[in-house]
């Protein structure tokens, strides 16, 4: 804990504190009521790690404002980086415009700037002018997808119940044993993958028996959305994608960038206004 003057104001930084349980609870209460969900399920049963780190500003016993940072070590075209991502950007409504988010990030950045080869995070258009300041650079987001014709195909899946105690087993073998199918992976990354597939895409997650591989996917408009593939041995793509793709649908959309892309139509993504 470190005592801070922001604008004349008087604050607390505090930083890492998972298991403080008062403090994890004021932070579980500031990003329900922003973004719509909390940590504490994902605390309770252990997977949040050592590499999900809240930064936050507290008024008291308050959280005020917070930056979270997601160390990950990546396999880039067959190197290994270490990313920082950051996310859970969240102030108060009661204390913002008041400078607290911008120490939080000069906090980060002076912190992880030596010691990882990337600082990124995902931003939406309202606040394209706001990091700049901070030394971000804006980079395109890209899509690919390809055409597939599953005409004649039938549903080779099981839906996994995330709420079971074998779902979640079955899919922590397949995250810890898999086999990159994207040019860019995230290794060792079962703390982030369960936090995703056991609450915010839970009903997303299929095991294909076939090939070992867990999938997860998302259909709509004859469309199969393939966001993550965890597959023990190396497998083509497209025995995936015919085990998912089920009559009617017409096109796969990666939530990756395949290993295989020569086949794909590339487009850059834009925000929906």
């Amino acid at each position: 804990m470190e005592k801070i003057i922001i604008r004349g104001k008087e604050y607390r930084f505090i930083k890492d504190y998972k298991n403080n349980n008062l403090l994890r609870n004021s932070l579980n209460l500031l990003t329900q009521s922003i973004f719509g969900f909390n940590f504490e399920v994902w605390y309770t049963e252990g997977f949040w790690g050592d590499f999900y780190i809240p930064y936050s500003i507290f008024d008291n016993d308050k959280i005020v404002a917070n930056v979270s940072v997601s160390v990950m070590d990546c396999e880039v075209l067959n190197e290994v980086k270490r990313y920082v991502q950051l996310g859970t950007v969240m102030t108060d409504v009661n204390y913002r415009n008041q400078g607290l988010s911008e120490y939080l990030i000069n906090k980060v950045i002076e912190e992880w700037k030596n010691k990882s080869d990337m600082i990124y995070l995902f931003a939406n258009d309202s606040v394209l002018k706001f990091y700049p300041k901070f030394g971000f650079e804006a980079a395109c987001e890209y899509e690919y997808s390809k055409k597939i014709n599953s005409k004649n195909n039938t549903i080779k899946t099981k839906k996994l119940d995330m709420s079971l105690k074998e779902s979640k087993e079955l899919f922590l073998r397949s995250v810890v044993t898999s086999n990159p199918m994207a040019k860019i992976s995230v290794l060792k990354n079962m703390s982030l993958a369960m936090f995703y597939c056991c609450y915010s895409m839970s009903d997303q997650v299929y095991y294909i028996e076939d090939y070992s591989a867990v999938a997860v996917a998302e259909f709509y408009d004859n469309i199969l959305k393939l966001k993550e593939v965890f597959c023990t041995e190396e497998t083509d793509i497209d025995k995936i994608i015919n085990k998912l793709a089920y009559n009617g649908i017409k096109k796969v959309v990666f939530g990756f960038t395949p290993k295989r892309a020569e086949d794909c139509e590339v487009k850059i993504l834009k925000e929906k206004i």
